[in-house]
C-alpha cells in the first residue's frame, strides 16, 4: 500500500502536467497548416468588413447596414435580403461591431459618436447612446466586455474610459504612447484589453485598464486574436503568432489583396481590398 500511493500520486502530477501543457500545444497548433482545397469566392457579396461569433453566424458589414447569416462551410450566401439585418442610416456608417456576446451586440459609430445594442434578431434592445451627451467628442474606437462594460478610447486625450452598467463614466486611464495610432479595440483572453497600433504592435492592458506589455505584431490590418494565438497579415500572407511559445509561422494566401480574416468551423474567410469575400 506504502508502494501504491507514491505511484498514484505520481500519475495524478503527470496528468494535471498534462492538462496544463495541452491547451497550449493545441492553440499553438490549431488552424496553423493551410487548408489542400481551393478557395470559394461568395460571387454577388461584398462587405466593408466581416466578423463571425462564437455561435458560427457570420456577419457582413456594409455602410450603415449589418447582415447576420449562419455560416455553413462550402455553401455561399445567395441573397442577403433573406438574411437578417440592421440599418440606423442617421447615425452614419458602422465602425466596428462587437460579437463577443452573440445575445448583445454592440455597434459603435464613430462619425456621430453613436452605440447600439442589438439582440440575435439584430433588433435593437435600447436607446442609442449617444457619447456627444456623455461629453465624449472625440472616441475613435469602442469594445464590449464580458463583465458588461463598455470600454471607449479617446484618440484626442489619450485616454481608455470605461462605462458602467449604467453607460455612466466610471474609470478613465491616460496613457503617453507616442505616436500612438490606435486602429483596434477588444477584450482578449480572459478580460484583458488589447489596442492595436498599426505601427508598434498590440498593447494590452488588465481588466482596470492598467499597461501590461506589447506584442511584436506588426500589421496594418485588424488582426485576429484566438486564444494565444495571435493572425495577422502581412504582404498577402497570413502570419501566426503565439505569445506563449513566442514562437511565429506564416503561409501564402490563396487569394490576392486580402485585408482581414476569420477562422470559423475550420474554414478560413477572406475579405479582400475590393469587398470580395472567399472562403478556403
Amino acid at each position: 500500500m506504502k508502494n501504491v500511493l507514491p505511484f498514484c500520486k505520481n500519475i495524478v502530477k503527470k496528468m494535471v502536467l498534462l492538462a496544463m501543457i495541452l491547451p497550449v500545444f493545441l492553440d499553438m497548433y490549431a488552424q496553423s497548416i493551410p487548408p489542400d482545397r481551393p478557395p470559394e469566392e461568395w460571387k454577388g457579396i461584398t462587405a466593408d468588413f466581416i466578423t463571425a461569433d462564437k455561435l458560427n453566424h457570420i456577419y457582413l458589414v456594409k455602410g450603415s447596414t449589418v447582415y447576420k447569416f449562419p455560416f455553413v462551410a462550402h455553401q455561399a450566401p445567395h441573397d442577403l435580403s433573406r438574411s437578417l439585418s440592421y440599418t440606423y442610416f442617421s447615425a452614419g456608417n458602422i465602425t466596428s461591431i462587437d460579437v463577443s456576446n452573440p445575445m448583445k451586440i454592440m455597434l459603435f459609430y464613430q462619425e456621430s459618436g453613436v452605440i447600439v445594442f442589438l439582440d440575435d434578431h439584430l433588433s435593437p434592445v435600447s436607446s442609442p447612446l449617444v457619447l456627444t451627451e456623455q461629453q465624449m467628442p472625440s472616441i475613435s474606437l469602442a469594445t464590449y466586455t464580458s463583465d458588461s462594460k463598455i470600454w471607449l478610447y479617446d484618440f484626442v486625450n489619450n485616454d481608455m474610459i470605461q462605462l458602467d452598467h449604467y453607460l455612466k463614466p466610471t474609470q478613465r486611464v491616460h496613457y503617453r504612447f507616442e505616436s500612438f495610432n490606435p486602429i483596434q479595440f477588444k477584450e482578449i483572453y480572459g478580460r484583458q484589453l488589447m489596442l492595436q497600433d498599426t505601427g508598434r504592435g498590440l498593447y494590452l492592458f488588465d481588466t482596470f485598464g492598467t499597461y501590461n506589455k506589447t506584442l511584436p505584431v506588426i500589421s496594418r490590418f485588424p488582426v485576429l486574436a484566438a486564444g494565444h494565438s495571435f493572425y495577422y497579415l502581412k504582404e498577402n500572407e497570413l502570419y501566426v503568432y503565439n505569445d506563449l511559445t513566442l514562437k511565429e509561422e506564416h503561409f501564402s494566401l490563396p487569394v490576392p489583396g486580402v485585408i482581414q480574416c476569420l477562422n470559423i468551423q475550420n474554414s478560413w474567410v477572406f475579405l479582400t481590398e475590393k469587398g470580395s469575400i472567399f472562403v478556403w
